[in-house]
């Protein structure tokens, strides 16, 4: 199922590696100093992953409404603003730790 090449390898030639993905033996994976930096699918394999993404994407949509039927919209809109301004905060304090040189 696929193969592994380095970035090197991927530079040389991206047509070649285009067709060769687009033959159905999987998808290309393209590393650089031993960390995943990209892959190639082919046409097929990435229609069937688009396809398996949106599908999946639905069902959650789907349990999350059947989940919050009996709810209040106005309540629920109010619960996601929260969450989200906190994860906000925490970005923004990260950047700022990050800016003055700490982790």
């Amino acid at each position: 199922m696929g193969r592994w090449i380095s970035m090197d390898e991927a530079r040389q030639d991206i047509a070649a590696l285009l067709d060769e993905a687009n033959t159905g033996n999987g998808p290309i994976v393209i590393q650089c100093d031993g960390r995943v930096v990209g892959a190639v699918l082919g046409a097929k394999d990435w229609q069937q992953f688009d396809e398996d993404t949106r599908r999946r994407l639905k069902e959650i949509i789907d349990e999350i409404r059947r989940d919050n039927a009996d709810r209040d919209p106005d309540e629920i809109y109010a619960e996601i603003t929260q969450i989200v301004e906190e994860v906000r905060q925490e970005r923004y304090d990260q950047q700022r730790r990050q800016a003055a040189g700490g982790s």
